[in-house]
């Protein structure tokens, strides 16, 4: 128990140091959209509600949208304290407030998955895989929404975790942790509700009996509650949202940005749909890059024998886990059974939302929006791992060297690129 600890918290120290590296030593605004997101926590640091659409006082991106609008509950619960602690530190990079809050919720992050002890699934094994992927290390280490709800979604598997193996009825305060988490994160980013189906195959089915009546009442007063001001209400006090959405996007974006622009087309020339993107650019071969490590606004990237030696370690690791649960199918946990025939529904969903956005939305693929399947990726690698006896050297090596991997591409790609000059 005492070196599980032991490497535990080296590990949490580790991941919150390298996010930490990042956070302070790169330049103000080189990561992606991070304005945008610096000038929403400070307007809902002094405002509780979205102003209305078109209005004349926000920062604008190309496509005319503003992270104001974006409903996103991250906005009203850290910008207050964000501005508290740029009062306190006085620091001359404009976004360190913001950025040094998003490192503060990586150990909460490992932590939850590290405190879990479960027989269903190895809550720590996956806390490995994930402080193993640079790309979501460099997410805790700027202004943006996605470190928030990557938080929250780990935090509510591992509650799911916790939950699903206890006996009797749930203790009133578990399940109003339960519904908090699941409240914030329907407030959250809208692709992220993926992060909800894990969890939703632990505890629906044992919901209604080991909740209680009263806990019932709970969870579902505080699933609704986080959600309705931002998704429901907001959009009901502007006449013709969509419309007026339209419109503030056809006003406010740039020149070839535009709605109604024949020219937005030519962002990805030839594409109409989602098998051109598959067939005619590198999407698969990017959002897979930007997905372990892309920096910078998706220009810094390693060359391609470093994504084709993770690629190969993945691989490996995604085979050592499927042999395990071919040879020991009927061995396993029930509930990590239905978890692992859910994973590659969750990703293969996932990656189709990716795909409709990269068409139809941003126009390029990121990594990022693939990060509500990081649980289910996890499991697909490291699922298994109880049950193995005869591979544990190879995965301990493999952790090593991704977490070694991940390490090297933050310090020596990341940094030296977008550092302070």
């Amino acid at each position: 128990m005492r070196s599980r600890t032991r490497w535990s918290v080296a590990l949490i120290v580790a991941a919150t140091l390298l996010s930490l590296t990042i956070a302070l030593k790169t330049r103000p605004f080189v990561h992606p959209d991070e304005r945008l997101h610096v000038e929403a926590f400070r307007y809902f640091a002094a405002h509780l509600w979205p102003p209305d659409l078109n209005s004349g006082e926000l920062l604008y991106d190309s496509f005319g949208t503003s992270k104001v609008y974006a409903r996103d509950i991250v906005y009203t619960i850290l910008g207050w304290p964000g501005r508290l602690v740029e009062s306190a530190i006085g620091a001359a990079n404009p976004t360190l407030a913001f950025r040094l809050l998003n490192v503060a919720l990586l150990p909460l992050t490992l932590g939850a998955l590290l405190a879990v002890s479960s027989r269903i699934a190895p809550a720590a094994a996956v806390a490995i895989v994930l402080a193993s992927i640079p790309q979501l290390l460099y997410v805790f280490s700027y202004s943006n929404s996605d470190a928030w709800a990557v938080m929250l979604s780990v935090l509510l598997f591992a509650k799911a975790l916790q939950l699903a193996e206890k006996e009797g009825p749930w203790p009133l305060g578990d399940t109003a942790i339960l519904g908090a988490l699941t409240g914030l994160l329907l407030a959250s980013k809208d692709n992220f509700l993926f992060a909800l189906v894990l969890p939703g195959i632990l505890l629906a089915p044992r919901v209604a009996a080991r909740a209680g009546k009263r806990g019932l009442v709970l969870l579902v007063l505080l699933i609704a509650l986080f959600p309705a001001p931002y998704k429901i209400v907001y959009p009901r006090t502007q006449p013709d949202f969509a419309g007026a959405t339209w419109r503030m996007s056809e006003e406010r974006a740039a020149p070839g940005f535009k709605p109604s622009d024949p020219s937005r087309a030519s962002l990805l020339p030839g594409v109409n749909t989602a098998w051109d993107v598959l067939v005619q650019t590198k999407f698969a071969v990017r959002t897979a890059q930007s997905a372990w490590g892309a920096y910078g606004h998706m220009k810094v990237f390693h060359a391609k024998g470093v994504y084709l030696f993770v690629a190969g370690l993945v691989l490996l690791n995604v085979a050592l886990a499927g042999r395990t649960a071919r040879q020991k199918w009927t061995q396993l946990p029930a509930e990590l059974r239905r978890l692992l025939m859910a994973a590659p529904c969750v990703i293969v969903a996932n990656l189709a939302l990716s795909l409709r956005w990269s068409v139809d939305v941003f126009y390029q693929p990121q990594g990022r929006y693939l990060f509500p399947s990081l649980l289910p990726a996890a499991l697909l690698l490291v699922g298994t791992l109880a049950h193995e006896d005869t591979v544990l050297s190879v995965r301990l090596a493999s952790a090593g060297l991704a977490l070694g991997l991940a390490a090297w591409s933050l310090l020596f790609l990341a940094l030296p690129r977008l550092g302070l000059t």
